[in-house]
Formats: structure tokens, sequence, C-alpha cells
């Protein structure tokens, strides 16, 4: 961010995720989560993503949930702050 003329102390990370309806049922969001971190841990899986300059990592629907949160506050206040708009 800083080389972009932005404040310094201001980090930017991306990150994707699986996601899933709302209403899909709990046991089956557990184990869609398990599967995809089971896969994640393939070596040739992580060697992929390397080659493609990511880091593999998986978490759970908890944590995705909690991060996207934290994301869109961060990224809200950011944008009143100083008055994105999408015209």
């Amino acid at each position: 961010m800083r080389e972009a003329g932005g404040p310094p102390q201001f980090e930017v990370e991306t990150w994707g995720g699986l996601l899933a309806p709302k209403a899909v049922a709990p046991a089956l969001a557990r184990r869609l989560s398990a599967d995809f971190a089971k896969a994640l841990g393939e070596p040739a899986v992580r060697e992929r993503f390397r080659a493609l300059g990511f880091e593999a990592k998986a978490s759970s629907p908890d944590e995705m949930a909690v991060l996207i949160r934290s994301e869109s506050v961060r990224y809200g206040d950011l944008v009143k702050k100083i008055g994105i708009t999408a015209d």
C-alpha cells in the first residue's frame, strides 16, 4: 500500500474461499470444509498454489465468517472515510 501512496501501516492481503449458501446444513458445511482442507494439504495442490504466488491455507467455516466480517468492516470504513463511490 505504501508503494501506491497509501498509509504505510495499511497492509492488504488477498484471499479466497469456498462459500456455500447460508441455508446449507452445518454438517454439510463441516464436511465441505474438511474435504477442502484435505485437498489443500496435498503436496501437488500446495505446489500449484505456490507456483501461482499463493499460500494454501485452510480454515474452518467459523474462522472464514470472522474473516469476512472483519474485512467487510475494515474496507467499509475505508470506503466511507475516503468517499469511494461506484459511479
